[in-house]
């Protein structure tokens, strides 16, 4: 089996290492594991390697974290592996809840690094799926051998204060929790209403707009400095629709840069803009109130 390890930081770099060199014991076979620091032989061409890489995988294991979930290039590599619907690819939340995810893969099943059990559960099926012929007792017993290294291998940013940890904005907050039961509602009525070929169909698609969204929400943070958000999208209507949101940092040039970068990518597309202040000076925790303070239409 090849499973391809997506990772973007040097400390998100140290866990991919850690698990390619313990999947292979873990699965008692043959395991192939690419992570690009170890597996591009010195003179090949990276990105062509990489992307041969991510269409031969047969597993796709993303590390996210709240420093690297905007990198374009993570959103890239985990958009590829989402893609294809019967590979399957499982999200590592380093230092975040899964529930602050926004990438193309928020609605995947994650798992909670700082969870023994819960990694344990994903190494497991890991394992099981690379080999079912596995007994779980040596299972257990490889997993003792190598889950420390593992566990020592991600060194958390101790910089970062829990209030700064939890600095979205509420409005930003809200816009994901409306996507996402949108996207429930969506697919249970078409769980009810569609075929199966074509309810796959769908999903396909879906997940093509999402990588979509997820390149263009990675540009709109970079042009904008991390001041300006994509919210809320739909790359599938006519036109496409997109919503942003600045925070209260952002300057005008910053939410012009944000805007160009959209209509450069669909030029037909109908933005957006909302500005956000702060209604209340922070809390201990360094937590605020925010309201949307004006709204721009760009046509």
């Amino acid at each position: 089996m090849k499973i391809f390890i997506s990772w973007s930081g040097q400390r998100e770099r140290a866990v991919a290492e850690a698990l390619r060199e313990a999947l292979p014991d873990l699965c008692v076979t043959e395991v192939e594991v690419f992570v690009s620091s170890k597996s591009i032989t010195k003179g090949a061409n990276g990105t062509s390697v990489i992307e041969a890489n991510l269409d031969a995988s047969d597993y796709g294991i993303v590390l996210v974290s709240r420093e690297n979930q905007d990198a374009p290039w993570l959103n890239y590599e985990g958009g590829w592996l989402a893609s294809t619907l019967s590979r399957p690819v499982s999200t590592i939340c380093l230092d975040l809840r899964p529930g602050d995810v926004t990438s193309p893969l928020a609605p995947r099943q994650a798992t909670q690094f700082e969870s023994e059990e819960d990694m344990t559960e994903l190494l497991r099926q890991i394992a099981e799926t690379a080999n079912p012929s596995i007994p779980p007792r040596a299972f257990n017993t490889l997993l003792k051998s190598v889950w420390p290294s593992i566990r020592d291998s991600w060194k958390p940013d101790k910089a970062h204060s829990a209030g700064e940890q939890n600095q979205r904005s509420e409005q930003d907050m809200l816009a994901e929790i409306v996507e996402r039961v949108r996207n429930v509602e969506s697919e249970l009525k078409s769980n009810r209403t569609t075929p199966l070929s074509a309810r796959q169909q769908d999903r396909a698609t879906a997940e093509r707009i999402e990588f979509e969204a997820a390149k263009v929400r990675a540009l709109v943070s970079e042009v904008a400095q991390g001041n300006v958000y994509l919210v809320e999208h739909d790359f599938g209507a006519t036109p496409p629709r997109v919503v942003l949101v600045s925070n209260p940092e952002a300057s005008a040039a910053d939410r012009d840069r944000a805007v160009t970068a959209v209509k450069e990518a669909h030029p037909t597309a109908r933005v957006t803009v909302s500005h956000i202040r702060p209604l209340t000076e922070p809390d201990e925790h360094g937590l605020r109130k925010f309201v949307v303070d004006q709204v721009e239409q760009h046509e």
